[in-house]
């Protein structure tokens, strides 16, 4: 649902006010994301051998693309329905 243009321009005003009274709090908020992402990173440059990582995530390599993911289930193989699909085309 979509808010009214009146109601996005009051959002706005409050985020911009509300910014501008607390910049260290900003500047913690991009820290942590930067920290966070920074660390997603380094998990899928940890890969050592193919669908285990070294910090015993959920990040496995793509038996098609070979590309890291982060895997839903602890057996998953591929890193899409399309890498799946091209793989069953391949076997067949």
């Amino acid at each position: 649902m979509a808010l009214s243009e009146q109601a996005r321009k009051l959002r706005n005003e409050y985020q911009r006010t509300w910014r501008h009274k607390n910049p260290e709090r900003i500047k913690q908020i991009n820290i942590n994301y930067w920290e966070k992402r920074a660390n997603k990173t380094t998990v899928t440059d940890n890969v050592t051998d193919k669908n285990k990582v070294t910090d015993n995530s959920n990040t496995a390599i793509c038996d098609v693309c070979g590309t890291p993911f982060i895997a839903r289930r602890k057996d998953s193989k591929y890193c899409s329905s399309a890498c799946k699909q091209k793989h069953y085309r391949l076997k067949n």
